[in-house]
């Protein structure tokens, strides 16, 4: 059987999600397996959606993605061996999903290998390449919206916990600060990045309404839980750490909002099914999906080996990267809205300007964030996605405060 050919891509590693700390292992080694054996250290088309901008393939490369940083020389070269399979099949623009971009210098060592490999390879030539990250940021400014009207709360009410000063963090607390400020805002990260907060802080209270007393910078050591006094301050957490579970679920006050781009997760997934079904007297919602008109439906799945493992991938993917009919990551949808809507590629940092262009097309042209959900991945359930129906009133006690 032939190929399929493609309109656009998304690169992804090799899921390595487990729900907790202590299955973390036994993951990475079953998702270094699927990349070693099933395919055989080659970039692999998992499958293809179909919508109204064409068609978008979903390839995986061969490296988990919790290997990313260990080699990045081998990370670099499973992500080239992904863009030429792209290119393979027709892609037009590359997009990079997770953690790709952050193990590879926000994409510049692909874009620059892509360039060099260009001589030989024509199909490259003219190809875009985007982290995503700009739609990224765009798409979590969209689910903090909803996840504010869902829980009938303003953003100007907030107390705010910026939570991981990442590319995406710091792009989103950019994009933020456009708006009417909240009445607090915490900026949090590891203590070797303190000099790069204040710096933050400085342009923040520059660039914007926000005067520097309503911002405090917290810094924690690595893998360090948040600090047990932050909890009672803040209502909303906003989050896009690369340190698993520094958010504790059962400290949270009772009120607590989470808009959470995490990776691995940055709370324990266990406690937090158990609270909001029990109390459930706080809400979380994965940041980096938006839905649009357009709906996507299962266009082909390619044939692969037989291994149960990758049998696995291949039917979850679509569901993570398309929980909604009109629904796709950010990261992902970035392939097919960049050519569609002029937009600007993301090679390197997202800048403030090209998150602020993304978020108001997508505004400008419908698209909104997503009902509240997040995964749970290895959890006793036949679907990783854990959605929220409307939850009773949440306390007002943390917004209430002045």
């Amino acid at each position: 059987m032939s190929s399929p050919r493609i309109d656009a891509a998304a690169l992804a590693a090799v899921p390595a999600h487990s729900p907790s700390a202590a299955l973390r292992a036994e993951a990475a080694t079953a998702a270094d397996l699927i990349c070693r054996q099933a395919m055989g250290g080659e970039a692999y088309l998992s499958h293809v959606m179909r919508s109204e901008y064409g068609k978008i393939g979903f390839i995986l490369i061969p490296v988990s993605d919790v290997d990313l940083f260990k080699d990045k020389q081998r990370s670099l070269t499973a992500a080239l061996k992904g863009v030429e399979l792209a290119a393979a099949l027709g892609a037009k623009c590359v997009s990079f999903t997770g953690m790709i971009p952050a193990a590879t210098d926000y994409a510049r060592t692909i874009a620059s290998a892509v360039e060099m490999r260009a001589a030989e390879n024509p199909d490259l030539k003219g190809l875009q390449l985007t982290t995503g990250h700009a739609g990224v940021v765009a798409a979590f400014a969209l689910n903090i919206d909803s996840l504010l009207e869902f829980a009938g709360r303003r953003y100007p009410d907030e107390r705010v916990a910026f939570v991981g000063l990442g590319s995406i963090g710091e792009g989103t607390a950019r994009l933020m600060s456009n708006r009417r400020a909240p009445r607090h805002i915490y900026l949090v990260d590891v203590e070797k990045k303190k000099s790069h907060l204040e710096g933050l802080k400085a342009d923040l209270t520059r660039n914007s309404e926000i005067s520097p007393s309503q911002i405090d910078v917290v810094t924690v050591e690595a893998e360090q839980s948040l600090p047990a006094d932050l909890y009672p301050n803040v209502s909303l957490i906003l989050s896009a750490t690369s340190s698993p579970e520094v958010i504790d679920i059962d400290a949270l006050a009772p009120g607590t909002l989470i808009v959470d781009d995490s990776f691995p997760l940055g709370y324990n997934t266990y406690k937090a099914v158990r609270r909001m079904q029990g109390p459930a007297d706080i809400m979380i919602t994965i940041a980096g999906a938006f839905q649009g008109r357009a709906e996507f439906t299962l266009d082909h799945v390619p044939a692969g080996p037989d291994d149960p493992g990758l049998d696995l991938l291949r039917d979850i993917l679509p569901r993570i990267a398309n929980p909604w009919p009109n629904c796709l990551t950010g990261c992902v949808y970035s392939a097919h809205l960049t050519p569609h809507f002029d937009l600007p590629e993301t090679i390197g940092p997202a800048t403030a300007d090209d998150a602020q262009r993304f978020y108001d097309t997508l505004r400008r042209h419908g698209f909104r964030g997503t009902p509240p959900y997040f995964f749970t991945f290895g959890m006793e359930r036949e679907d990783p996605i854990f959605s929220l129906e409307k939850p009773r009133p949440l306390p007002s006690s943390i917004v209430d405060k002045g």
